[in-house]
């Protein structure tokens, strides 16, 4: 199960006050002892800090962080619900606590929206709506390198508690190192990072597949809170709503990074559960006088417990059965981007058509043509809705019998595209479609 809250998230959306549930703009407030000036600060510091001591290891980088979420954790609670004030929060978490704080600001961000998007400061100025979501802009970045990546980046993947600390971003740069094929120039690249690829191997063979489960159900609960809450603010803002792909790829990397490391840790410990579920589901049926031939095998149980092989009745039903054939190969082929491409599938596929042209169309003057030529506004209305496709009430013929020259295409058709046995570690291919 993913990992507990690292801070108090009822709390933290909970009203200000009854008469004013979202408090007030803490802008407004220009005295010594303004909180937002206060908090605006400490981010400052933190982050001049942090570029001046970038390169020395011996620096304290964390620590001005500190203050930052202290005063953030404080403004939401008591004063203002402030999207800006969530971000310098999350930037700050996320340094502290990895994916745990990672996932809970993206929650507090997302029951703010939830619950006070009207009111929720800052409210829109001159600029509009723009104004409002810029904090959010901010993170992932628009043009330039968001400021939520970084924090990101140095997400640990090792188990700081019984062996050696390495983050993503480490874990990348080892690898990167590791297959420049010059000796004399990859031992002056080690040298310079001041780690080897064998020394996060080892690592990460000495930590726990408790810790590996626990960190990739937290890192995709993030993502599956991120992506909703931008679902929400499309609605919200149309074509202004903020961008969020840097963010959702990166994660989605980090994903399928840790995924790959803990592979072989995870997969042993799924064999030992395993075999000591089918020796409890034994035992269970001996004291019952069941058969062994009257349950099915633990795969299919599986199978059937997610609704794989139910009959597909619903454009819903197609989406999800893409779903849990995308989470199948996020498990057990996280190298290749069969997975993120099934998930940018389904993601179209709940889109309206204004969303998903909004999202394919590269330009301006494509999106004025397709909405000249369609009569579908790009603006955030949609004036296409989707169709349910009528019930078919006769009873299901049986599946034509594929014929012997479309099952040799089909067969030679698999053989040519299948990924096979290859391996390899994840890719930044997010470009194939």
């Amino acid at each position: 199960m993913p990992a507990p809250h690292v801070i108090d998230i009822e709390a933290l959306v909970a009203p200000i006050s009854d008469d004013n549930p979202v408090g007030g703009d803490i802008r407004e407030d220009r005295s010594p002892e303004a909180p937002f000036y206060g908090i605006k600060d400490a981010r400052n510091s933190a982050r001049a800090n942090e570029r001046t001591n970038m390169f020395d290891s011996e620096a304290d980088i964390l620590t001005p962080w500190q203050a930052v979420a202290d005063q953030a954790d404080g403004i939401l609670k008591s004063n203002s619900k402030d999207l800006e004030i969530c971000a310098w929060y999350a930037e700050a978490l996320v340094r502290f606590e990895g994916a745990e704080g990672l996932r809970d600001c993206f929650k507090v961000i997302s029951q703010l929206i939830e619950n006070y998007w009207e009111d929720l400061y800052p409210l829109p100025d001159e600029d509009g709506i723009e104004t409002k979501v810029a904090p959010l802009t901010g993170l992932n970045g628009d043009g330039g390198e968001g400021t939520l990546l970084t924090p990101i980046r140095s997400i640990l993947i090792t188990d700081p508690s019984v062996t050696s600390a390495f983050t993503y971003w480490e874990y990348l740069q080892a690898r990167d190192a590791d297959k420049i094929k010059d000796e004399d120039e990859k031992k002056s690249r080690e040298e310079s990072i001041g780690f080897k690829l064998e020394q996060i191997t080892k690592a990460v063979s000495e930590t726990s597949a408790e810790f590996y489960l626990q960190l990739i159900e937290t890192i995709q609960e993030a993502i599956d809170i991120y992506k909703a809450y931008n679902a929400e603010l499309r609605k919200h803002c149309g074509a202004d709503a903020p961008p969020n792909s840097a963010i959702t790829k990166l994660c989605e990397e980090l994903l399928r990074t840790v995924r790959f490391v803990s592979k072989e840790i995870v997969e042993a410990y799924n064999l030992l559960h395993g075999e000591a579920d089918s020796n409890d589901d034994g035992q269970a049926s001996d004291e019952t006088g069941a058969s062994s031939g009257d349950s099915a095998p633990a795969g299919n149980q599986k199978r059937a417990a997610a609704g794989v092989g139910a009959p597909i009745e619903t454009r819903e039903d197609a989406l999800k059965q893409l779903a849990i054939i995308a989470d199948y190969f996020r498990t057990y082929e996280p190298h290749t981007p069969i997975a993120s491409g099934i998930d940018r599938i389904v993601g179209w596929g709940r889109m309206t058509v204004a969303q998903l042209m909004m999202e394919l169309l590269p330009d301006e003057g494509s999106k004025a043509l397709y909405s000249q030529l369609t009569g579908v506004r790009l603006d955030g209305t949609d004036t296409q809705k989707y169709v349910v496709p009528p019930t078919n009430t006769n009873t299901a013929a049986p599946a034509p019998t594929a014929t012997t020259e479309n099952a040799a295409e089909s067969e030679t058709s698999e053989e040519s595209s299948g990924w096979g046995n290859s391996g390899g570690e994840a890719q930044n291919n997010s470009s194939g479609w």
